[in-house]
């Protein structure tokens, strides 16, 4: 019997080629955060850290370094040193060398509070940037608030021990977010201590992004879980005009929905629904709430049965139908597939130093990749804007490349054959279409 083996071929490695590249799909990445977004103008007019005029490196290229290094992948200090080795890297950031990985550390410690807020200055000017190029539609002007908990195991500064589901004891930093749903961008973050509550500052945190909105604040919703059912977060978004649709705390308050007069829904066999205003200790006025009530199950005792029911209950000043009103909180479960992307796909809080000023500017860089991924999708290529980063950055980011330079132009040849030749150059055409003001 003939076996119909393939010919396999024998190749050879040889290191003789140069000035070549895995990642060039960050070229566009730098074309658009520097030349579009003014990214090292903006960090070198606002961001002034008390450094020597001799020094090599400007922050914005160690901040641009750190960024690039979790838009590849990257989440180790170490590994942003071995990314600033690559030519192609050192030419995009007109690096005259790589930077080690004592420069980066020992920059990020000279960040202070005062600092910080220089860089959040900055960062929120890229933000309010791309912010003049949308226009949203009502149903995409929604706000969703939530925070998360990231485990720490050295003696990281001000991490503490709080509310960790999953690993309870450990201590931990409880960072808060905000995205505008209609893009899936992060409009607002903040890095807290672990043993911060949910809902503390809220307020402030939601008074801190409204700058950050395209359009009237007004026009926007805010959802948020049960963690954020307090009387001053409520009070801020009042106080701007806006609409706002929260879960209430359950705790006591199952037996006090028993009590209510409910409603059937049609066609929804097992559902119901009744509308109360009520006025909670501590309020100066009552509020709108919405209940649903679902049937899980009917059990026996004794001769009679028993219904048992699961209920769900918001305060809001929505107009739409009960029903309507649950289906739009339940939406809001989309907020944890972006988090979950933002800690485990671009790498947010996963680098650490001992300084809690750096980790937050390292948890600021990550929060940045992670919109300039959603931004350059957004403004260029919805197909591609509704994958996960890491789909993303598969095709579009680590690819090969060779920098050359003729005609007194640098040039970064990629492969002809490249399966995503095509999608890839629409992209980056579209990106250079965009102009921002």
């Amino acid at each position: 019997m003939t076996k119909n083996n393939p010919k396999r071929q024998q190749i050879k490695p040889r290191f003789v080629d140069q000035k070549l590249t895995n990642y060039a799909g960050l070229a566009p990445f730098s074309k658009f955060m520097h030349d579009k977004l003014n990214f090292s103008e903006i960090i070198k007019d606002n961001c002034q850290l008390p450094i020597a005029n001799n020094t090599k490196f400007h922050t914005s290229q160690v901040l641009s370094i750190i960024i690039f290094g979790y838009l590849t992948d990257f989440d180790r200090i170490k590994q942003f040193e071995e990314l600033s080795k690559d030519l192609t890297v050192q030419r995009l950031l007109g690096l005259p060398k790589h930077i080690d990985e004592d420069t980066i550390a020992h920059r990020l410690n000279k960040f202070s509070n005062s600092e910080l807020n220089e860089l959040k200055t900055s960062l929120d000017h890229s933000i309010q940037n791309v912010h003049s190029n949308y226009d949203l539609s009502s149903r995409e002007k929604i706000l969703d608030i939530d925070s998360t908990v990231i485990p720490v195991y050295g003696n990281q500064e001000k991490a503490r021990k709080g509310f960790n589901p999953h690993k309870k004891g450990v201590k931990s930093f409880h960072p808060i977010l905000c995205f505008l749903a209609g893009t899936k961008e992060c409009v607002n973050s903040k890095l807290r201590p672990g043993n911060v509550h949910t809902s503390k500052n809220a307020d402030k945190f939601l008074k801190d992004s409204w700058n950050n909105l395209p359009g009237r604040n007004s026009d926007y919703l805010i959802r948020a879980d049960s963690g954020y059912f307090s009387d001053d977060f409520i009070r801020e978004i009042e106080s701007q005009g806006a609409d706002y649709l929260i879960k209430i705390k359950r705790k006591n308050f199952d037996k006090f929905m028993e009590n209510k007069e409910w409603m059937s829904i049609p066609k929804e066999e097992g559902l119901s629904y009744c509308e109360f205003n009520y006025q909670c200790q501590g309020w100066d006025r009552e509020r709108k709430f919405v209940g649903i009530r679902r049937l899980k199950r009917i059990e026996s005792e004794g001769l009679f049965p028993v219904k048992i029911y699961e209920y769900f209950c918001f305060v809001t000043n929505l107009f739409e139908a009960p029903l309507e009103i649950y289906y739009l909180y339940r939406d809001r479960g989309e907020c944890e597939n972006w988090i979950e992307n933002v800690k485990n796909q671009l790498s947010a809080g996963s680098t650490k130093m001992e300084s809690f000023e750096a980790n937050r500017v390292f948890w600021q860089m990550a929060i940045y990749g992670y919109n300039l991924t959603i931004w350059l999708r957004y403004l260029t290529d919805h197909n591609s804007w509704s994958q996960e980063p890491k789909t993303f950055q598969f095709w579009f980011i680590n690819i090969a490349g060779k920098l050359v330079y003729t005609g007194k132009q640098y040039y970064l040849n990629l492969q002809k054959y490249y399966y995503y030749r095509e999608k890839w150059m629409n992209l980056y055409r579209s990106m250079l279409e965009i102009k921002l003001e």
